[in-house]
């Protein structure tokens, strides 16, 4: 499977893939709305640009995977390894994304509104300028992560480990931030320094 530039965009909308290693497959631009993933070895597969509303990763290895600007909305990805992967400017509305591993993963841009990203690990992440707004964080370790510029109205972020996070120019309005570790992060301009160590 090879995404081939001016060809005809691959059609697998709900194929089941499940278990398969696929290291370094090519499926940009691919239609794999509703596809299933789940547990599948994906490490640096190339998925920028495809449409995967509504698929399947959970428990797949994906450590260096390319989903920029892909279209998640709804997808799964729980107890996936997600590490160093980038979803820059991905819409991942509503995904869910609880109990996997994201470090050093990069979200720049992305679209992460209501997305479920409970314990999760995203130690060292790149969120800047991401929509977090409704998202549940709740339990994650953000520690070490950028969240400058990043959209988190009303977000759930009750017991996260943010530990030398960035949050400057962040929007935090109605976000419910109780319980949480905030050693040494760098806040807002509009709100105090924290410390709980």
């Amino acid at each position: 499977l090879k995404g081939l530039m001016g060809g005809v965009r691959a059609n697998l909308q709900g194929v089941n893939l499940s278990g398969l290693k696929l290291p370094r497959i090519n499926l940009q631009h691919a239609l794999l709305g509703g596809a299933n993933f789940s547990e599948c070895v994906l490490a640096g597969a190339n998925f920028s640009f495809a449409d995967l509303a509504g698929a399947n990763f959970d428990r797949a290895k994906s450590p260096g995977a390319d989903f920029t600007r892909a279209e998640l909305r709804q997808a799964k990805m729980r107890h996936a390894d997600m590490n160093t992967t980038s979803f820059r400017e991905a819409t991942m509305n509503g995904s869910d994304l609880h109990g996997g591993e994201f470090v050093r993963t990069d979200f720049e841009g992305a679209h992460l509104s209501k997305a479920n990203i409970t314990a999760a690990n995203l130690q060292g992440a790149n969120v800047n300028n991401a929509r977090l707004d409704g998202a549940n964080l709740r339990g994650s370790l953000l520690a070490d992560v950028d969240l400058s510029r990043a959209d988190l109205r009303d977000a759930d972020m009750v017991g996260v480990v943010l530990n030398q996070a960035r949050l400057e120019g962040a929007r935090l309005d109605g976000a419910f931030i109780h319980d949480a570790y905030l050693c040494d992060v760098i806040l807002p301009a509009d709100m105090h320094k924290h410390r709980r160590c």
